[in-house]
């Protein structure tokens, strides 16, 4: 009897788990996770996700952020350290004591107050300097849609 391989298995996807947690939602502690989270809720300690981590419209951080991705919808109050892009949507209300990540993007309309900011500058990324503040570019044409108040 001659043994077969499953063609199935060469198709086989990975599928990576993510943890939502909706809106009126309240957690209180330390969050740890090794895949990607949706928060929306209140979250009163600190987070650490190993992937990408979203916080929704709704959503209220009281705590340090630790991440691989970030974007942020809701409110955020803290330290925030992500490995590769940090995004803060239009919606977004933050006051961080430190910033640092390697590509920031900021939509016109989010309200930011950073105490210290820490960029990973790579010598690829073109960067843009406008009243003391390092502004990352990733298309020169975009300058003129950023605004530094």
């Amino acid at each position: 009897m001659i043994a077969r391989e499953n063609p199935m298995r060469k198709f086989k996807k990975v599928i990576e788990q993510i943890s939502q947690f909706s809106a009126g939602t309240l957690i209180e502690g330390q969050i740890n996770c090794a895949g990607s989270c949706f928060f929306d809720g209140k979250i009163e300690g600190n987070i650490e996700i190993d992937n990408k981590l979203v916080l929704g419209k709704n959503c209220i951080v009281l705590g340090d952020v630790s991440t691989k991705d970030l974007i942020v919808k809701g409110d955020v109050t803290g330290s925030v350290f992500v490995e590769n892009k940090a995004i803060f949507s239009d919606s977004s209300n933050v006051s961080i004591k430190t910033l640092s990540t390697h590509v920031l993007e900021v939509e016109n309309g989010a309200v930011m107050s950073v105490n210290n900011m820490i960029m990973n500058l790579s010598k690829n990324i073109p960067q843009k300097f406008y009243n003391g503040h390092v502004i990352l570019i990733n298309d020169p044409n975009d300058v003129e849609k950023i605004k530094v108040c």
